[in-house]
């Protein structure tokens, strides 16, 4: 499996949609509401369907999280894919 650049900025474009730039120039825009607002998911990730809350990541050892690992996705994922749903 390639190892991918980590994330270096995270800008919030609308909600539940950020703007991803990685340590190689790449940039992505993804949009996490269907993940967020599916009923497939955790329920612990449900209080991120508040905008307020869902903004409230950081970037930790160059990967997106939030509230200290209780959501992140992979940077294989953040990279290439436009629309996160859930597996």
């Amino acid at each position: 499996m390639p190892e991918y650049p980590d994330v270096v900025s995270v800008n919030v474009v609308d909600d539940w949609v950020l703007f991803i730039e990685f340590a190689d120039g790449h940039k992505n825009t993804v949009d996490f509401k269907p993940f967020i607002f599916s009923d497939d998911v955790n329920p612990m990730n449900h209080r991120y369907r508040d905008p307020v809350k869902f903004r409230e990541f950081n970037i930790t050892y160059g990967e997106l999280k939030w509230d200290d690992y209780d959501m992140g996705f992979p940077n294989s994922q953040l990279y290439d894919v436009k629309e996160m749903a859930p597996a």
